[in-house]
């Protein structure tokens, strides 16, 4: 498949519990979002989108099958892509992209589905899984440097039950944001000759709050 230009590529970028009103795009009145502006100055802005449900994993099933929660199954989140659904990646894959996952997965668990992606970079609130290996590329970063940089966010003592933020002095890079970012872009340099979709999911600004100062 490489060299083919008849495919258009597919970058989907996600952040995690970000909503409408953390952007000055939706009437914040103080948090910026300059490179989101520039995406709605170029694309479009969705003004009536709404979320088909408030919980994590039956949002990213419904994204991903284009279906209700009601009718994909996936109602809570420790069901998660539901066995014998038609997904986005299965689409891709068949039609001959380069799939990949870099950043937060909570929605895929069954191995005829994880195999469908040639590249997989998973990393989420926490820090790295129990198993880091990664799928088609390296993390650019070392691993001991990223389990480093979010140490903070498994033993920091929350304000209250649900409420815990901290400022943090390791580099950017090795926090899953910039972790993630710096992947991408290396990412899009190593396929940009070939067609691709890209799942780019950042676990920010979703708690533990942990920032680089």
């Amino acid at each position: 498949m490489a060299g083919r230009t008849d495919l258009p590529n597919i970058l989907v970028i996600m952040t995690d519990q970000q909503k409408a009103g953390a952007s000055h795009l939706y009437g914040n009145t103080f948090c910026e979002t300059p490179s989101m502006a520039r995406l709605a100055e170029e694309g479009v802005l969705f003004e009536h989108a709404f979320t088909p449900h408030p919980l994590c994993v039956p949002a990213r099933v419904s994204l991903w099958t284009g279906q209700y929660p009601h009718s994909h199954g996936a109602r809570r989140n420790e069901t998660w892509m539901p066995a014998g659904a038609v997904h986005g990646f299965q689409i891709w894959k068949k039609a001959g992209y380069h799939t990949g996952l870099i950043g937060k997965n909570h929605c895929f668990d069954r191995p005829q589905d994880l195999a469908l992606f040639d590249t997989w970079c998973e990393i989420s609130h926490g820090g790295l899984p129990r198993d880091v290996e990664t799928r088609g590329m390296p993390w650019f970063r070392p691993v001991e440097a990223v389990h480093a940089a979010h140490a903070l966010r498994r033993t920091m003592t929350p304000q209250n039950p649900r409420f815990g933020y901290a400022v943090s002095d390791l580099p950017l890079e090795d926090t899953s944001t910039g972790l993630i970012a710096g992947q991408t872009t290396r990412f899009l340099e190593r396929h940009r000759d070939e067609p691709f979709a890209l799942w780019v999911s950042f676990p920010d600004p979703h708690e533990p709050w942990v920032a680089p100062a």
